[in-house]
């Protein structure tokens, strides 16, 4: 097993950081909103995964990449910096996208051979209530007060999210995060992600098989592939590690193009 290394690419001036190994297939991981590419480093621990190359990249705001100077930290605008180090690491790729990072994976520019949307944003339920809560705040209120209310929430022992989380999110940009939710539910509540899903050709929406499974998601991907992982709730890679990158090798092993 080849673990990856981390890598600084200069993305218009600002610093993006990624951990990445080496493969004639590269695995993409993008991580959701207050989270960060440590989140990926579960598929070390997947034997079938050590042929992939892994490319796990932080968007700007989160974990050790930067924010741009001037310019708002949309979707489309952490799609243009995944784009920018996708072009220098080369190869066939492989997306897995949780939650933001499925949204930011739907509007790049690069072609993905397999698409895989772990509980990625989809319909408007799927803001759930954290991004929607940081979009209805204006900017200067979330980061006097927002931010630091919404972490200690997190923390408290009955909020039931994983503690990486919450230490990730501690680690953000208070207006990067501000401004990537207000663009993920503009972009989720337009229905363009649904529409740009559904037309994709090799797709997979991967979900947490819990009470919180997302109904509304599902229903609307009716005929489409989409696959639970049991014991899990939103994030599936921390909650149930092994069957979670056991399905990513099946998904990633697949002839299908």
């Amino acid at each position: 097993m080849t673990g990856p290394v981390e890598r600084t690419f200069r993305v218009h001036g600002d610093t993006v950081s990624a951990y990445v190994r080496g493969g004639a297939e590269t695995l993409v991981f993008l991580h959701g909103l207050g989270c960060a590419k440590e989140s990926a480093l579960g598929a070390l621990r997947e034997p079938r995964l050590d042929r992939f190359g892994l490319c796990a990249i932080d968007l700007p705001g989160h974990g050790a990449s930067t924010v741009p100077d001037g310019r708002a930290v949309t979707v489309e605008y952490c799609a243009e910096v995944v784009d920018a180090v996708l072009a220098e690491v080369g190869g066939t790729v492989t997306l897995v996208g949780h939650s933001l990072g499925a949204a930011v994976g739907l509007v790049s520019g690069t072609r993905f051979r397999r698409f895989i949307s772990v509980e990625g944003n989809l319909v408007p339920a799927d803001c759930g209530t954290v991004s929607r809560r940081i979009a209805g705040q204006p900017l200067a209120g979330f980061r006097a007060t927002g931010f630091a209310d919404l972490l200690a929430e997190l923390a408290r022992p009955d909020a039931d999210v994983p503690p990486e989380w919450v230490r990730w999110f501690a680690g953000c940009d208070p207006t990067a995060v501000h401004q990537t939710a207000c663009s993920l539910v503009a972009l989720t509540d337009s229905g363009r992600l649904l529409t740009h899903y559904l037309s994709l050709r090799n797709q997979t929406y991967v979900y947490g098989d819990s009470a919180s499974r997302p109904e509304q998601a599902l229903f609307a991907l009716a005929g489409t592939r989409t696959r639970g992982i049991p014991r899990s709730g939103h994030f599936p890679m921390l909650d149930n590690t092994t069957r979670f990158y056991a399905l990513i090798a099946d998904l990633a092993e697949s002839e299908e193009d």
